[in-house]
């Protein structure tokens, strides 16, 4: 054993997707501070993950997705992160982000994710959400040379 990356079985992977999807299903009322948002069918949601390991940042980088899209970020690092939108903020998700939470101003930003846990976001809003991972101080893992610490979540 060398290293601080996790190895993930599909089949774990594939579960937080089905539970990601589930749990937008079962409530894709939408979380907005803006009046007028536009509804998300049933029938337009999906899951992708974007995985965050130890020595590379986010993987993919970019990620095109439909409205009613479900990501996901995995926290394969060795160390606690978090996802933020530091441009565009993500004001409007499907009523049930898992472990984000709308911030005083109103955007949606992670909480902190330990190694192993998820984070998931359903984008209903046409644009580009470029987003950062931040490894946070104190959590006895060091940023590696090329970590990426940027990426970006594209709605059509």
């Amino acid at each position: 054993m060398g290293g601080n990356n996790f190895d993930i079985p599909a089949r774990v992977i594939l579960g937080i997707i089905a539970l990601g999807t589930v749990m937008c299903l079962n409530g894709c009322a939408l979380v907005s501070r803006q009046p007028g948002a536009g509804g998300v069918s049933a029938g337009e949601i999906g899951a992708l993950v974007v995985s965050v390991p130890a020595h590379a940042g986010a993987e993919p980088l970019i990620l095109s997705v439909r409205p009613g899209t479900v990501v996901i970020w995995l926290n394969q690092s060795c160390c606690d992160i978090r996802v933020m939108f530091p441009d565009r903020k993500v004001t409007i998700s499907c009523l049930s982000p898992v472990n984000f939470g709308l911030t005083a101003e109103g955007f949606f930003t992670s909480d902190p994710l330990p190694p192993g846990a998820v984070a998931s976001l359903c984008f209903v809003q046409p644009g580009s959400y470029a987003y950062s991972v931040a490894r946070l101080t104190g959590t006895g893992c060091a940023q590696p040379d090329g970590f990426r610490p940027e990426g970006a979540i594209i709605v059509r």
